[in-house]
């Protein structure tokens, strides 16, 4: 048995080999069409397309830019074996196309770490301005992980542009080396200027791993000039924590004479901290004549000392005093404070709600956020809320933080959305009860009803929440249906989900849904095509072979974004995207929304 069992898979290896070299000569014989077949059948053999490696690479140097993406997007699936296509790789990263320098990235990335050495090639394709490009680029150097000698340059370089989606994700990627970057963000903090600036950063970002850097950070604390320095010094030092103690002597000096913004930092890193050194300087801040440097040394001691009555009590008083303050700076940060103490008293309860009848939209900016956290009892509160026009969308905003929370509020969100003619307005409301869920099936016939409105906000916004209030809505499912069938195209995909939440006891709806988000991988629209994907990765236990059958021809994909979707979503299924016997390319773009 045994014997045969070789042999079977000696014959298939045979048979692979020769129709990988069948395919080899189709490509370099094959016209237009034909060599496109060829180039994506060979993605399929993965690593056993070794062979095929050289031709590519002539596809990969043409002109052609649909063959070119596909090659690169094959070579991709071979991996390590694929290192002589690296510097081809690497001059596709200057294409005028997206698609093949996002799919040159991701195929490098595939390669490992052989492709360390075209870092600062990819380092440079990260400023593209395509964000496919730049998202393939950061997932190819997460993967080959060249390190920080690398990073921090491409770092330096990213940040000049000031761009939040470039240096949001490589930031994020610097902090995940944690302690093995902190040495070089050493360095970069002997550098004045805006190397410092973001190696302060992702350090207080690495948190109390970067324990190591500490005595540079007081350093600079004690040395720098720049305010906005010895500011992400001492968030930096907060960070750390306890690790960072030898640094209290200069922390404590900041905060005796530093500027005031500073000095609320350096109580707040002195909290973090928490040595017997911190307390006794903060118990001397709180005898303070500025009533923020009392609050907030007042509120770090709470923290620090629970068990203390007398800081609680302390600290409780402050902030209503704060919260009374006619200077809306002192109303905010008291606002924001108390979120951090436990069971509020009726003396500070009493302080929010008067706050809250001032109407005033900077004070309310804080101090309904703080509402938020005492929950259902804060429901009443916001309910009035809705009826002034200055705090309808903070109260909005705090309901949906509140969630299922808040379901005493659906009877006064229906009547909102019925007496309103504000579409803003109105789409708010909506997601509100979409938030709260299950327990907002009362308003199933208000949403119905929005789905006949002229406006697509208010139509897309019923739609979603009808799906999030899941089978509590089956009343809707007649008007979704009709909307599904309709014209516009992306409120047919979106209602097609929300039938697949709310249809749970309904097969025959079920299936015409499906249909529709299956047909929807089809689509000529990117996005549709992706968020079909990531609704049929949501489908655990109604997930047929059709379904897996349809995500994974969609890793094929031209759109890096769509694979990226479709294998996420076969992930999701517990399904394999790649085996043995049925290897297909697979697309590591992350979707950033």
């Amino acid at each position: 048995m045994l014997g045969l069992s070789l042999a079977m898979v000696l014959s298939t290896e045979t048979l692979s080999a020769q129709t990988v070299k069948e395919l080899i000569t189709q490509l370099r014989e094959g016209d237009g069409e034909e060599k496109l077949e060829a180039i994506d059948e060979l993605a399929d053999y993965g690593a056993q397309a070794k062979p095929a490696i050289r031709p590519l690479i002539r596809v990969l140097n043409g002109g052609d830019e649909e063959a070119q993406w596909r090659a690169a997007r094959t070579l991709g699936s071979i991996g390590p074996d694929a290192e002589p296509a690296i510097d081809a790789l690497a001059k596709a990263l200057k294409s005028d196309s997206t698609l093949v320098k996002a799919q040159s990235a991701f195929a490098l990335g595939r390669i490992g770490k052989a492709s360390a050495k075209v870092a600062p090639e990819l380092a440079e394709a990260f400023t593209d301005e395509n964000a496919l490009v730049r998202r393939a680029v950061l997932r190819a150097l997460t993967n080959i992980r060249p390190g920080p000698k690398v990073m921090i340059p491409l770092m330096a370089q990213a940040m000049q542009k000031a761009d939040p989606a470039h240096i949001v994700p490589i930031l994020q990627t610097l902090s995940e080396f944690g302690e093995e970057v902190v040495p070089p963000l050493t360095e970069a903090l002997k550098e004045e200027g805006e190397a410092r600036y973001w190696a302060l950063i992702v350090l207080a970002d690495i948190g109390p791993d970067a324990r190591a850097a500490v005595p540079a950070l007081v350093e600079v604390l004690k040395s720098s000039e720049d305010e906005q320095i010895r500011l992400r010094t001492l968030l930096a030092l907060a960070a750390i924590g306890p690790a960072a103690e030898e640094a209290v002597p200069a922390i404590i000096t900041s905060m005796e004479k530093d500027t005031v913004g500073n000095s609320f930092c350096a109580i707040y890193a002195l909290s973090e901290i928490g040595t017997s050194e911190t307390v006794s300087a903060l118990k001397k801040a709180t005898e303070h004549d500025d009533l923020l440097t009392k609050l907030l040394a007042s509120w770090a001691l709470a923290k620090l000392l629970p068990e203390d009555a007398e800081y609680s009590k302390l600290a409780a008083e402050q902030m209503v005093l704060a919260l009374q303050s006619e200077k809306k700076e002192e109303q905010r940060v008291a606002a924001r404070l108390l979120i951090e103490l436990d069971a509020p008293s009726d003396k500070t309860r009493k302080a929010l709600s008067d706050a809250l009848d001032r109407f005033d939209p900077e004070v309310l900016e804080a101090v309904i956020e703080v509402v938020s956290e005492l929950g259902e009892t804060a429901v009443p509160r916001l309910v009035q809320a809705l009826e002034n026009p200055m705090m309808q969308q903070r109260a909005i905003r705090v309901l949906m933080k509140l969630g299922p929370k808040a379901a005493s509020a659906v009877p006064a969100i229906t009547a909102a959305i019925k007496n309103s003619e504000d579409p803003e307005y109105i789409e708010g409301l909506q997601f509100t009860l979409g938030a709260i869920g299950e327990s907002a099936s009362a308003a199933v016939p208000t949403l119905v009803e929005s789905l006949s409105s002229e406006d697509v906000k208010i139509r897309r916004s019923a739609i979603a929440a009808l799906g999030s209030i899941g089978p509590g809505a089956k009343a809707a499912l007649p008007a979704l249906q009709d909307v599904m069938n309709g014209e516009d195209e992306f409120l047919k995909y979106q209602s097609a989900w929300s039938i697949l939440r709310i249809a749970d006891k309904n097969p025959k709806a079920k299936r015409g849904a499906m249909q529709t988000v299956l047909k929807g991988l089809r689509s000529d629209n990117e996005y549709i095509r992706s968020e079909s994907a990531n609704v049929l990765g949501s489908l655990k236990g109604m997930a047929s072979e059709r379904v897996i059958a349809a995500l994974k021809k969609a890793l094929k994909d031209k759109s890096p974004v769509v694979s990226g979707s479709a294998e996420q979503a076969l992930e999701a299924l517990g399904e394999a995207t790649e085996s043995e016997e049925d290897s297909e390319t697979l697309e590591e773009i992350e979707i950033i929304k």
